[in-house]
């Protein structure tokens, strides 16, 4: 390193899909959000998309650092590695860390989740879902409004501007302009003192 220069090492990593580790610790652990806790208690977690992983460390601090970059206090997870890999379960080492697109429910272990929550979170599901009436259930000469979709009108033309508004726009300036030139010019028109000549 010279004065004021940091020299840089520059690192390919290179994950290799066919060659899985073929036993990674005993315990890995994983960061996830407050809020999805009792999810991954009860499904297991998922990669949030196709091409994407779940990091595992077998770094407690190296967990929460990954997990405080989306939520200031995570929730930390002990992943049963060796035994999921007996199962069938993928993981690939990167580093440092671990990889892998999914993790059953069964090999993960943390802190207790409250029947309470698991049960307000059912009820939400429920709320959810849309009831159906039966035409016997309504009463003579009652019926149902559909909202499945908006009939005001007014509502849809104040939102979302039509196309070639700007265009219109212009042209109606234009022809304010050419009617009241006086109006609309942008010439500076100086005192007779100050004109020259």
């Amino acid at each position: 390193m010279e004065a004021k220069q940091i020299k840089a090492v520059e690192r390919h990593w290179h994950l290799d899909f066919d060659a899985p580790v073929p036993m990674p610790p005993k315990i890995l652990f994983t960061p996830i959000r407050r809020k999805v806790h009792p999810i991954a208690m009860e499904k297991g977690l998922n990669a949030p998309q196709p091409k994407k992983f779940l990091v595992l460390s077998a770094n407690k601090e190296m967990a929460l650092r990954i997990g405080k970059r989306r939520d200031q206090k995570p929730v930390l997870l002990e992943i049963k590695a060796a035994d999921s890999v007996d199962k069938g379960i993928k993981i690939f080492r990167f580093g440092d860390l671990y990889l892998t697109s999914h993790i059953p429910a069964r090999f993960i272990s943390g802190p207790f989740v409250a029947k309470e929550i698991l049960k307000t979170r059912s009820d939400l599901e429920a709320k959810k879902t849309i009831v159906e009436h039966k035409p016997h259930d309504l009463a003579p000469g009652s019926f149902l409004l559909d909202n499945s979709s908006n009939h005001d009108l007014y509502q849809k033309a104040k939102g979302k501007k039509r196309k070639g508004w700007k265009e219109a726009s212009r042209k109606i300036r234009n022809i304010k302009r050419a009617k009241h030139p006086h109006k609309y010019s942008y010439r500076v028109r100086w005192p007779a003192h100050l004109q020259d000549g």
